[in-house]
């Protein structure tokens, strides 16, 4: 099937590992890393010049595979924060939802939870964790809201808010003043949220 989404993990210790959200309702981690560093080789030894024009498809087993029940579009891995460093984690979301988290742990073992996060009514269009507190994370969605989370509680988000007049399309965290919340919607209209004072649905 096609590929919605791609998304490389940034971390130090994560070099050439790569999630994909595929129309099938699949998302895929893949490590690339061997392929970077041939491709490197190729490089310096003038190799890759040499073989300009030609492509090389490499087929391989991904090392996790998260099951979703519709395709979606929003991921976002998390940063590095001051958790262990032989651990990655990853957030997808659904046309029809649903919020799944997926990590690594020790450096050798993926899973994904088998509780989502609930709470939005359509799909979620945009995911992404906050860049001060590594178990908290947003999301918008075509339900017209912003929900924060906590990965320690999935029942339901710890803040929901209205934030636009139509499909809430991408979000934005201030990595500078985290309080501060950026957003994008079908309705023509970027917002700036202040959580501080979020209680009216009133933005700067």
């Amino acid at each position: 099937g096609g590929v919605n989404r791609i998304r490389s993990a940034s971390r130090a210790n994560a070099s050439g590992i790569v999630a994909t959200w595929g129309d099938t309702g699949h998302v895929q981690i893949w490590d690339t890393s061997a392929h970077l560093k041939g491709m490197a080789k190729e490089a310096s030894s003038g190799e890759r010049v040499r073989k300009r024009g030609k492509v090389k498809q490499v087929h391989q087993t991904p090392l996790h595979m998260v099951q979703h029940s519709s395709e979606g579009y929003s991921m976002d891995w998390r940063p590095a924060h001051n958790h262990s460093q032989n651990s990655l984690s990853l957030l997808t979301g659904d046309c029809a939802g649903k919020i799944l988290l997926t990590e690594m742990r020790d450096g050798l073992t993926w899973s994904t939870h088998d509780r989502g996060f609930e709470g939005h009514t359509s799909s979620v269009e945009d995911l992404q964790w906050s860049p001060t507190e590594e178990t908290v994370f947003a999301s918008c969605s075509c339900d017209q809201t912003i929900k924060i989370w906590d990965t320690r509680q999935r029942s339901r988000p710890a803040l929901s808010f209205h934030a636009h007049d139509a499909d809430v399309n991408v979000l934005s965290w201030n990595a500078v003043t985290s309080c501060m919340i950026g957003s994008g919607g079908d309705d023509g209209t970027m917002r700036i949220w202040d959580m501080r004072s979020i209680s009216n649905n009133q933005y700067v």
